[in-house]
């Protein structure tokens, strides 16, 4: 599932979540990143982890934002996530 929704300074946020693994959320959310930096020549964003799951998927994600040259913040909780980001 993918969710659109304004955080609380006004900077967007992109959900991607699903259960099961393996149906292509890190692809897509390394898509949407290289789009934004590319295509609209935005870097004001940083990528974000609550996969608590499976710890090489946050290791594939921390990668690919430094060669985006982007920030990447892993959270340990939904809960920590929900006070920090939404």
């Amino acid at each position: 599932m993918l969710k659109l929704y304004q955080k609380r300074d006004n900077k967007l946020v992109i959900g991607i979540y699903n259960i099961k693994g393996g149906v292509g959320k890190t692809t897509t959310l390394v898509k949407i990143a290289a789009t934004m930096i590319l295509e609209k020549d935005r870097n004001d964003f940083a990528i974000t982890s609550i996969d608590f799951m499976r710890a090489d998927s946050s290791i594939q994600l921390q990668k690919y934002s430094e060669l985006l040259g982007i920030p990447f913040y892993h959270y340990k909780s939904i809960t920590q996530y929900k006070k920090e980001i939404v």
